[in-house]
């Protein structure tokens, strides 16, 4: 019994330890991110498709007494709006377009990020960190065509996907709770993949990106 109470008092103290040795950061990001369109055989997206987005991020982030923790964050951009002018018999969405033949596209990005994080005390006042995890990812891509007098309108299936990504950043706090961060992370969004489809009937599975990378700097609380 009595050896049961140590065991169990031990187990306390131990949790209690981590927890009062434990960090919680909360923070806002304004990020830049490049994220080209891509081009296959029977669809331009390059062309079409803006290739930057502006987002803000919120977050928070645990880090443990053994400076590994997790991060959660929510990621919103801004639309990203982008007009292109078609040349002769260039494919979009699997038809044929005649020079002149117009587009408008408006893409934007929500997300959902939870990470795996380490950290790294540099020097007073700073640390660095890593982390590696994965986005649940929706792109949200709408738009028209407009050959001569025809209106056209496209739009993707609002679909979700779980993006692999890895970041890098550091972190300065000239106070104890307050302080600010720069970030830089590559996320896999060429496997992103949608049906685009259009008021003509068409249905296609497209994939409309290629690999994007982003920075971000922001401030950060400390508790």
């Amino acid at each position: 019994m009595l050896s049961n109470f140590r065991l169990v008092s031990l187990v306390g103290l131990t949790t209690l330890s981590f927890a009062v040795n434990a960090t919680t950061y909360v923070g806002l990001d304004l990020k830049a991110r490049a994220m080209k369109g891509r081009s296959a055989a029977n669809y331009n997206m390059r062309q079409v498709l803006k290739k930057s987005f502006n987002s803000a991020e919120i977050y928070a982030s645990y880090r443990g007494d053994n400076n590994v923790g997790l991060n959660l964050g929510f990621e919103k951009s801004s639309n990203a709006n982008k007009n292109h002018t078609f040349v002769n018999n260039e494919l979009f969405l699997g038809s044929t377009q005649s020079g002149g033949n117009r587009s408008f596209a408006r893409a934007k990005i929500k997300a959902l990020h939870l990470d795996v994080v380490g950290f790294y005390d540099i020097a007073p006042k700073w640390d660095a960190f890593g982390q590696l995890g994965v986005a649940l990812m929706q792109v949200s891509i709408k738009g028209y065509t407009v050959a001569g007098s025809i209106l056209t309108n496209f739009s993707d299936s609002r679909t979700y996907r779980l993006i692999p990504r890895v970041g890098l950043g550091v972190q300065y706090f000239p106070t104890k709770h307050l302080g600010f961060r720069g970030l830089v992370n590559w996320e896999a969004t060429n496997i992103y993949r949608v049906y685009m489809t259009n008021n003509a009937g068409l249905r296609m599975s497209v994939k409309p990106y290629k690999q994007s990378g982003s920075v971000a700097l922001g401030i950060i609380g400390r508790f």
